[in-house]
Order: structure tokens, then sequence, then C-alpha cells
């Protein structure tokens, strides 16, 4: 993924807290080009599970990560010029609540 994506940065810095600092890298700024590099022997990768749980292909395997795992934060983003529904307004709410635990 590119440099600016945070995923990138969230890699990086698990690889590191592991010790393991690698030595090349390719970078794009699609999962499922990343996921044909691996495919084509590219070497490997750590990707959203979520990416992993829709890909059906065959010449990909998924493991899941033992011990501490990596974790991404996540936002909520909305046009602050576009009417926001009672629902929405609900929603919202629910989140800053829930940000703040």
């Amino acid at each position: 993924m590119g440099e600016a994506h945070c995923l990138t940065t969230n890699v990086i810095s698990f690889c590191h807290q592991k010790n393991m600092f690698p030595l090349t890298m390719e970078r794009t700024s699609q999962l499922a080009m990343l996921q044909e590099l691996v495919s084509l022997g590219h070497g490997v990768s750590l990707i959203p599970q979520m990416a992993a749980l829709i890909d059906r292909s065959p010449e990909r395997v998924y493991r899941s990560l033992a011990g501490v795992r990596p974790k991404r934060s996540v936002v909520l983003v909305t046009n602050p010029y576009r009417y926001a529904s009672r629902l929405q307004n609900s929603f919202f709410e629910a989140m800053r609540v829930d940000g703040r635990n």
C-alpha cells in the first residue's frame, strides 16, 4: 500500500514491534493488487481480515496471527453540508459516546 495509506504504517509498525525489518517492500494502492502480487510469488503480506474473508482464490492461503494482533483506528466521516436524518444523528451520538470509552 502507498505510504499515505494507514495500512502501510500499521503493518510496518507491527513488523518492527516483532523485531522484523523487511529488506524489500513492494507498494500498491489496492488490496486486490497486493493479493495478486502474493499469488505471483512476490512474497507475503499482512492485510485486513475482511479482505481475506471475501477472497475465493485457491492461489492464496490466509492465516490468522497469534498473540498480540495489530489494530487499526477507524473514524466516522460525514459531509457537514448535507442534511442529517434523525437516524444519522442518533448514530453519530452513539459513536461519540462509544468513542469516549
